[in-house]
């Protein structure tokens, strides 16, 4: 009723919020419930992770990424050919390659859920529930889950530290610590100087892997890598604490992951930039109380 006959701009704003209200008022719990959804659902989980295991297979193997990376090297009495030569050659690969880690990036842990969430039997994963509710071991997802670990749960961290090895900026072949100005001065390999060639230098700036180390300090390199495996182990850690003790046993040991995650990264801090150390401590905090929060949820009596 406050805005019965607004028009122009006021009927604009109410018309777009009514819509958008409208949107998240549906029952979306009751319409994944359904068969039909359930088989969309693992329709669709098969579909992207063979897409993801196809697009995987392709970066490592046929792409020739880690081949142009081998080119790279600076050999005793010559300069090898630059990335940046390579990658303007190759653009379509590069860019390609690109898309490919980005989206492995974001569906390793989902992927990584699913695998453990299979070989355990546990029925909050809508996949298990909809194809092995009585436990007996499915074979066909059974195959799934075999293939998904050995292929990219298992490798795709390994992989991924190997290429941050490779493609990270490093000091003189004969010294890592020191390196040569425009002028051939030696001069430290230092934070600044390393910092500087991420952000600044033409190979970084166009090689694909430079977002796994980007922003981080040097001795950090690899911090994203350990963090991916870290939340493997935790999601593995969980899902043994759900199925084999309670819901409550595993909420408490995902508070306590991430209070002593918390005071470990305040003391680390991992980041280039003191503002992110900042906002990455913030995100813990918060993460930590939403898990002492999951406590309570988890021992709430639920009625049927």
């Amino acid at each position: 009723t406050c805005f019965r006959g607004a028009k122009g701009a006021a009927f604009a704003t109410y018309a777009f919020f009514g819509s958008l209200c409208n949107i998240v008022a549906i029952n979306f719990g009751a319409i994944a419930g359904s068969k039909e959804a359930e088989i969309f659902g693992i329709v669709i989980v098969v579909v992207i992770a063979l897409m993801c295991l196809g697009g995987y297979v392709w970066m490592i193997y046929f792409s020739g990424i880690l081949q142009m990376a081998m080119e790279n090297k600076v050999r005793d009495g010559a300069e090898a050919r630059s990335f940046s030569e390579m990658a303007k050659e190759k653009s379509q690969t590069v860019w390609l390659v690109t898309q490919v880690l980005t989206g492995s990036l974001s569906i390793y842990l989902p992927m990584n859920t699913l695998v453990w969430q299979i070989f355990l039997c546990d029925q909050s994963s809508a996949l298990v529930h909809a194809v092995d509710k009585k436990c007996t071991g499915n074979s066909n997802l059974q195959g799934l889950a075999i293939m998904l670990l050995l292929t990219v749960v298992l490798t795709f961290p390994v992989f991924c530290y190997f290429c941050v090895e490779r493609f990270k900026p490093k000091g003189s072949p004969r010294n890592p610590e020191i390196t040569y100005d425009q002028d051939g001065m030696e001069v430290p390999f230092d934070d600044k100087v390393y910092n500087e060639l991420v952000e600044n230098d033409i190979d970084q700036q166009l090689q694909p892997f430079r977002m796994l180390y980007r922003g981080f300090e040097r001795k950090a390199s690899s911090y994203k890598i350990g963090l991916m495996a870290f939340k493997a182990l935790v999601v593995l850690a969980t899902i043994i604490f759900a199925t084999s003790l309670s819901v409550t046993g595993a909420a408490a040991f995902q508070f306590f992951v991430l209070l002593i995650q918390l005071l470990a990264m305040s003391y680390y801090m991992p980041f280039v930039n003191p503002t992110d150390d900042l906002m990455d401590v913030q995100g813990r905090i918060t993460g930590s109380f939403i898990a002492f929060s999951g406590i309570f949820i988890a021992t709430y009596p639920t009625s049927g």
